[in-house]
């Protein structure tokens, strides 16, 4: 089982850990919903978003909507499965 002590330390070994997931790479909506939410707190929370925002768009959901549309979202799902943890960036998912 591997424990890391940061983020830098898993994206440094990200795509040997990739290549042991069992797990499809396919986002379900409960995932996705909680990622835009988390996404959405943080820019009302200050965090800049990692997309040009249009002008026109005010909402921190709409931002975090557009933000993982372009697949820019600067998160790593965890997974528990089979008593083991997989992860997965973002941007490797459907």
């Amino acid at each position: 089982m591997n424990t890391f002590n940061d983020s830098k330390e898993l994206l440094q070994n990200y795509e040997t850990l990739k290549k042991n997931n069992i797990s499809k790479p396919i986002l379900s909506k409960y995932e996705k919903c909680s990622i835009i939410g988390v996404r959405a707190e943080q820019i009302a929370n200050g965090a800049k978003p990692l997309i040009n925002v249009p002008p026109f768009m005010t909402s921190e959901i709409e931002i975090a909507e557009l933000e993982f549309e372009q697949k820019k979202t600067p998160f790593i799902l965890v997974r528990d499965v089979n008593n083991k943890k997989e992860y997965w960036k973002i941007e490797d998912l459907n």
